[in-house]
């Protein structure tokens, strides 16, 4: 409810049930429901879980950039740099993005973020711009892999050219997010539900378009990507087992010339038996060192065909994590989307949105051996 009040008018309410907010010549009534012993579970229930995801997220991610950073060899590859840029989004966003809402979930009725349209325009400002950073970094890995994988051959994404990427990311989503701070396109609105700021999707719709079409643009051309991926592994991983099983039948062949070689010479005398075994045995020498090259190349191809397949994966699942976690909120804010949705409803949809920062560096450790035994070490060190 908006009163306008003039000079002369005085407003005051003695009402606990409402919270009055002065904004310029606007006073705000917004009733604030008391804490009853139900309500009370629910915001504990709400703030230890809100608080967990915090927990978690803060550690994993800074777990994960702590051994990356330790490799300082390592650091200035692309793949490298944009899984640093992916935790430092997830960390942004357990930190920063959340603490709002924990600290707005724990003060009740004091409200502090719809008390100061400061704190609420910076609240839905970052709250905006992690989520479109996170997106668009989660793509730029697909579109990484996909070249690295099907056309190995062509410098395409240059480390330079990875660098200007990542900061055009963070360019673009902090020019969209920032549109709604002067009121262009949208405007920032408080969320009584999730106790946090944001855009709003509906006033106008057209920022709410705008918000989907990064969505609807990153998600199915990383989905391509991965599926191209997965193809041309499977076609490398066809080519070593012919290449293994030509290998297998060629030995084979082999053995049965040697065996028939010296069945042969077995009516000759001892003096021509040995000069033609010693003769056999330096020709088997020298015919099996090219083969001993390519079992090599064969075992390196399998190793970085397995290296490759778990990054892919890995990958894949952080795609497809962002895709289930944020899929919900995007669909309830945009304006085709018209039912009022409950309080517990909106929570469950935010929070997991907010797990996304969880689920990204786990998966990341639990596919890399290498960065899973560096936070190992780390943890034992600090114990």
């Amino acid at each position: 409810m908006t009163i306008h009040r003039g000079d002369d008018e005085l407003l005051s309410t003695n009402a606990s049930w409402l919270t009055t907010i002065v904004w310029g010549d606007t006073t705000e009534i917004t009733p604030v429901e008391p804490w009853s012993h139900s309500g009370t579970l629910v915001k504990v229930l709400e703030i230890l879980s809100l608080s967990s995801i915090i927990l978690n997220g803060t550690i994993w991610n800074i777990l994960v950039l702590v051994a990356i950073l330790k490799r300082k060899t390592r650091l200035n590859g692309i793949h490298t740099m944009l899984i640093i840029n992916l935790c430092v989004t997830d960390l942004g966003m357990s930190t920063v993005g959340m603490g709002f809402t924990l600290f707005d979930l724990i003060l009740g009725q004091k409200a502090y973020l719809q008390a100061s349209p400061v704190l609420c325009h910076i609240n839905g400002f970052l709250v905006a711009v992690f989520p479109a950073v996170n997106v668009q970094t989660v793509a730029t890995i697909a579109a990484h892999r996909y070249l690295l994988t099907c056309h190995p051959h062509h410098k395409i994404l240059t480390k330079q050219r990875a660098r200007l990427g990542i900061l055009l990311i963070w360019v673009v989503s902090s020019t969209v997010a920032g549109l709604p701070l002067f009121d262009v396109v949208s405007h920032i609105s408080y969320s009584s539900a999730v106790h946090h700021c944001h855009p709003d999707f509906h006033d106008p719709c057209i920022y709410g378009y705008l918000c989907m079409a990064v969505y609807a643009v990153t998600l199915p051309v990383s989905a391509f990507c991965y599926g191209s991926i997965m193809r041309s592994l499977f076609a490398i991983k066809e080519t070593i087992n012919l290449h293994n099983q030509r290998r297998n039948v060629d030995h084979t062949l082999d053995s049965v010339a040697q065996d028939d070689l010296a069945s042969s010479t077995t009516h000759c005398s001892g003096e021509v038996m040995t000069i033609q075994s010693v003769t056999v045995t330096e020709g088997g020498t020298n015919s099996d060192i090219p083969s001993t090259r390519k079992r090599r190349r064969v075992r390196r191809r399998k190793k970085r065909l397995a290296a490759d397949r778990r990054i892919a994966v890995a990958s894949g699942l952080i795609l497809l994590t962002t895709l289930i976690c944020w899929s919900p909120f995007a669909i309830t804010n945009v304006c085709f989307f018209e039912a009022e949705l409950q309080h517990g409803w909106s929570v469950f949809i935010m929070w997991l949105a907010y797990t996304n920062s969880v689920f990204d560096p786990i998966i990341y450790v639990y596919f890399n051996k290498k960065v899973a035994t560096r936070i190992r070490s780390t943890i034992r060190i600090k114990r």
